[in-house]
């Protein structure tokens, strides 16, 4: 019998990734959320052709998909809403770190929201004005998620390394600030975590059909990033009705964050580490940090399925 003269160990893997952000500015009254969809250089060219690809299918290649927009009773053309379905069952796939039946091999992709509220104490974060004091504590919510992501979703045999931050348009009276977000992390990340030295924050209008779109790839995994997060938002803050429009369109992510309930099982899931989900509120001078969960789904008798698992969160 032959022996092996080295032990084998588990093969460690880097995903050089980008990462697009996007926020939600009204997930309720003084909260907000931010989102952040974590793309590995060797997965975009195969996770944009199927978006494009979809688009196609259904002839919306020229229309801007936005949860917000989705209206109506019928999954249909008119508002995207057919694609939008199929963009969020590839997006849930992408999100699998095994075990794709879209996807061979598996893009592992990640993805984290963390919502907070918008009524901290803005002077600690300095700045002048309100705006840039506000905006300095959006640009701390989001390093910490950033931060979290990397140290939860990732590990020694799973490392990552930051190539970028594309972010929805510039919003706010400057762009976000590299040094806060990017440059701040090199010091407290882990080791199996690495800021590019040519790391970078860029903004691009996630409406590719816009004149003042730069790259329309980019703008795809934008809106992906979008529709990912307001169907966490539907999955864990609203009353959706067994059978109704967006319910249907949002099963598959309701479906994946609700896996979580399996315990110690989730860990043999292709979804293990691959999301996260937190609700952040500063008590007492720290910051603290609650799990979010699904809600119920509301059938026509009324009868609740879950408890609601979120009632302390609002």
């Amino acid at each position: 019998m032959r022996e092996t003269l080295f032990p084998l160990s588990p093969v460690s893997r880097t995903d050089e990734c980008l990462i697009y952000h996007d926020e939600s500015k009204g997930v309720f009254e003084n909260v907000w959320a931010h989102v952040l969809l974590l793309v590995p250089e060797s997965a975009s060219v195969e996770l944009l052709r199927q978006l494009w690809k979809v688009r196609g299918r259904h002839g919306c290649e020229d229309k801007k998909l936005h949860f917000a927009e989705i209206s109506g009773e019928k999954i249909c053309q008119q508002d995207g809403s057919i694609v939008i379905k199929d963009w969020l069952q590839y997006g849930v796939e992408a999100l699998r770190g095994k075990s794709s039946c879209v996807f061979s091999p598996s893009l592992g992709c990640k993805l984290g929201v963390i919502f907070f509220h918008t009524s901290a104490d803005l002077d600690l974060y300095g700045g002048g004005i309100k705006g840039e004091k506000m905006l300095r504590y959006f640009e701390t919510v989001l390093r910490m998620l950033l931060k979290g992501c990397a140290h939860g979703l990732y590990d020694q045999d799973n490392r990552l390394r930051v190539r970028g931050i594309i972010t929805d348009g510039e919003p706010w009276h400057r762009k976000l600030d590299e040094i806060r977000i990017l440059d701040r992390l090199i010091s407290e990340t882990r080791e199996y975590v690495e800021i590019d030295r040519n790391a970078y924050v860029e903004g691009v209008v996630s409406d590719h059909t816009s004149p003042d779109c730069t790259d329309r790839d980019k703008a795809q995994f934008l809106q992906l990033a979008d529709l990912l997060l307001g169907s966490i938002i539907h999955s864990c803050f609203r009353d959706l009705e067994h059978g109704n429009k967006k319910e249907k369109m949002i099963r598959p992510v309701r479906e994946m964050l609700e896996k979580r309930r399996r315990g110690a099982g989730f860990r043999y899931s292709g979804h293990y580490r691959s999301f996260s989900l937190s609700f952040a509120a500063i008590e007492m001078g720290q910051w603290k940090f609650e799990q979010v969960d699904t809600k119920e789904i509301i059938y026509e008798d009324n009868q609740l399925k879950l408890f609601d698992l979120n009632e302390g969160a609002k």
